[in-house]
């Protein structure tokens, strides 16, 4: 049972899947047809659940709850007689991982502690009827309910992935997860996004920015001025392509000129040539 006004912690949500039935995949569909892959990151990485997708989910499990207690209603035979407990955050959090260490839901280890208890006493069970809700719905919060659940299904979610941090004046964390994000439109299937890590390419893209790149192979330079993933020896870092003149001793192009990658913060002045490396990818804008 989930608790009103609180959003389900991610223990919570695997185990009203196991226990109602649901598959990830279904989950997947009813939150606007995202991939079994990106519930399995919501549920299983330190990736928090988008707030829109995690409140839907909050709405499903509470209709499972009540579908559930009406079942039981009709399978005990009569009229449940209603009963409500006030418990402080704590104390919730604590019946919870009580259930959880069960595999059940909090309403279901009510229960059975409810029965434990009068077995202990009387030496015989009573079967206890689960309620429906303390609170009847009104007409009006069940309209709400179904706008809800309509503009829930005609959001369009679109994702994209992220592979991980560029280095743009600091090294990379490791601590970037590989995964698909939620983003404001549709890319096509060559743009990915990526983490900035430093100020190099500051005022423009500072450090923390998630930026939207597109693939870059085999296509021979970019126009100057684009900014580049650009990946050698060392690693992949976010630069700003451009040209300088040959110096003495070099081979320039046609015009006499090198290719180069720069740093758009003036407190970066360092000036690389291309030598060993690819661009991998062109910007396109930040997320």
């Amino acid at each position: 049972m989930h608790l009103p006004g609180m959003q389900p912690t991610k223990d919570e949500i695997k185990a009203w899947l196991k226990t109602a039935g649901h598959s990830r995949s279904w989950l997947g569909e009813q939150c606007g047809g995202i991939t079994k892959r990106t519930v399995d990151n919501w549920l299983s990485s330190p990736q928090e659940i988008p707030a829109g997708s995690l409140a839907l989910i909050a709405r499903l499990m509470a209709e499972d709850d009540a579908a559930e207690a009406a079942r039981l209603r009709r399978a005990a035979g009569a009229e449940a007689q209603i009963f409500s407990v006030e418990v402080d955050l704590p104390t919730f959090r604590a019946y919870n991982k009580a259930a959880l260490d069960r595999n059940l839901t909090i309403e279901q280890w009510v229960i059975q502690t409810c029965d434990e208890e009068v077995s202990r006493l009387s030496r015989k069970i009573i079967p206890i009827a689960a309620p429906a809700t303390a609170i009847p719905v009104s007409p009006a919060r069940e309209r709400e309910r179904e706008r809800s659940r309509d503009i829930a299904a005609r959001v369009k979610h679109h994702w994209i992935d992220l592979l991980g941090g560029i280095a743009a004046g600091s090294p990379v964390s490791s601590d970037v997860d590989t995964a698909p994000i939620e983003v404001a439109k549709e890319y096509p299937d060559d743009h990915y996004a990526l983490r900035v890590f430093g100020q190099s390419m500051a005022p423009k893209i500072t450090d923390g920015d998630t930026i939207i790149v597109r693939r870059w192979q085999d296509q021979g330079f970019p126009k100057k001025g684009t900014l580049v993933v650009y990946n050698d020896a060392h690693g992949a870092t976010l630069k700003e392509f451009g040209y300088r003149k040959a110096k003495p001793g070099e081979d320039g192009d046609t015009f006499n000129n090198i290719p180069v990658l720069k740093s758009l913060n003036p407190a970066f002045r360092e000036v690389q040539t291309m030598e060993g490396g690819r661009i991998d990818a062109v910007f396109v804008e930040l997320e």
